[in-house]
């Protein structure tokens, strides 16, 4: 069963929604380029794309924007135009590409694997941090994107220096997802994690091997951020921290909430 690994924001504006994460507490990596790999000569070419992320000791939160006129680009500035705010879910295991293949075996839809690069700063000497990422087809979760990924070389992650902040948050536990149909929408995510789908009051919950997903009705969505919600998507998130709060997103970063919990 793979594990929680990180949430990913979209958003059209990188150096706002950073500024807005340091406002918030957090502390930030550099900015860093991805690039992708020439399926024919192997060579790294740019994504289009970059990133900085907000490490904790269990998980981290990426903020992605465009970058190039690429097929990456141009797909994350349309979304992030249209919806500013979370669009990823990304879960983690030690073989993606065994993880693809046994979805496959079962029947699902996979996009081709993909396999990402970008270089990190450490205090020593640079690192090329590496992934491999499994990939269901488009549309088969209309509440956002979801990836299997594998990290390959995660001490360029998790460094100490970045896994301190400010607010006291220390872990990701939790992404919420508002829909229509909480429980359909569970039990397509559980079956693809290979867990199970648990009903607890109103609202679905998917438990992975650490943290899990939540469903709620959108009507519940709405009423936490306080605003209309209408279609389904990623709208929330839990973070381990000394006090129980729940904070809405910044302008900067969409709509959404990330709420705090002993």
């Amino acid at each position: 069963m793979p594990r929680l690994d990180h949430l990913g924001l979209f958003v059209p504006d990188g150096a706002a929604a950073a500024s807005a994460l340091q406002a918030m507490g957090f502390t930030l990596t550099p900015i860093a380029h991805q690039t992708t790999t020439d399926p024919a000569t192997g060579a790294p070419i740019p994504a289009g794309t970059a990133n900085l992320c907000v490490m904790f000791k269990e998980g981290y939160l990426e903020l992605l924007f465009a970058t190039g006129d690429t097929e990456a680009g141009r797909t994350v500035a349309a979304e992030a135009a249209q919806r500013a705010g979370l669009h990823l879910l990304s879960l983690t295991t030690h073989n993606a590409e065994t993880f693809d293949a046994n979805r496959r075996g079962a029947g699902w839809e996979m996009r081709p694997l993909a396999r990402f690069a970008r270089d990190i700063e450490t205090e020593s000497a640079p690192i090329t941090a590496r992934f491999t990422l499994a990939r269901p087809g488009k549309g088969i979760f209309p509440e956002g994107r979801v990836q299997v990924m594998t990290h390959h070389s995660p001490e360029a992650l998790w460094q100490s220096r970045w896994l301190t902040h400010p607010n006291g948050a220390t872990a990701l536990k939790a992404l919420l997802v508002a829909t229509p149909t909480p429980e359909a929408a569970a039990r397509r995510l559980a079956r693809f994690a290979g867990t199970e789908a648990i009903l607890e009051g109103t609202r679905w919950h998917v438990p992975l091997a650490r943290g899990h997903v939540e469903f709620w009705p959108l009507s519940e969505a709405s009423a936490l951020l306080n605003a209309p919600i209408e279609s389904a998507h990623f709208f929330g998130l839990r973070l381990t921290a000394p006090e129980k709060r729940h904070v809405p997103f910044p302008p900067a970063l969409g709509q959404g909430v990330m709420i705090f919990e002993p």
